[in-house]
């Protein structure tokens, strides 16, 4: 089936990409997946009009009815090897209805979630995505050897310091220093790692 959404986050995952996105028709979170989902999309299969895929474009794109690791990430959807088709840009206030107001972020007040956890939570109930609006202190940090870019920021009463893995804004982001500015941020929960789900900052729109 054909769906249209709009792009809210571009993550790295593996080699290639995570994408996710709202359902311009539903409001609701989608996830496609290429193959088991493990590995994220390669760009020969996720490009849009022979480029990236930006925040905030506007994709038509060729999904099937289920997808890979459900019981952890609900919106995930199997990808069929059609070409992605860019139709438009949305805007800011295109999305900001789409904010969410649950707390915490994903069932819990730390940084990851338990397998067991998770299978506790009745399905309908289980979500893997959302966009918050808040202020942040971007860090940078190192892990394997590799500059990584952090976001500290306050959610409802809790405190969270979360690892950002939207590609572009990370490779921009300045080694050895910090930032402090309104955004929109993509919360995206993985896949099992380590019998544990991460929180991952998927998506970042500076307002």
């Amino acid at each position: 089936m054909q769906k249209t959404i709009i792009v809210l986050a571009n993550s790295r995952k593996m080699m290639n990409r995570c994408i996710a996105g709202i359902d311009i028709d539903t409001g609701k979170w989608i996830r496609p997946c290429y193959g088991d989902g493990n590995d994220g999309i390669p760009y020969d299969i996720r490009q849009v009009n022979g480029g990236e895929p930006k925040l905030l474009d506007v994709i038509r794109l060729s999904l099937k009815k289920d997808g890979p690791n459900r019981e952890y990430q609900p919106e995930n959807r199997g990808l069929f090897k059609k070409r992605w088709e860019k139709i438009a840009e949305a805007s800011i206030r295109d999305v900001i209805k789409y904010v969410n107001t649950r707390t915490p972020i994903f069932y819990n007040a730390t940084d990851r979630v338990g397998i067991r956890e998770i299978e506790k939570i009745p399905r309908q109930d289980r979500y893997s995505l959302c966009l918050i609006e808040t202020k942040v202190k971007f860090v940078t940090g190192a892990a394997d050897g590799k500059k990584r870019v952090y976001a500290n920021f306050k959610y409802g009463k809790v405190e969270y310091r979360l690892t950002v893995t939207d590609f572009e804004f990370e490779k921009s982001f300045p080694p050895y220093s910090e930032r402090e500015t309104e955004c929109l941020l993509t919360i995206s929960l993985g896949v099992p790692y380590r019998n544990y789900c991460y929180k991952l900052v998927a998506g970042v729109i500076e307002i």
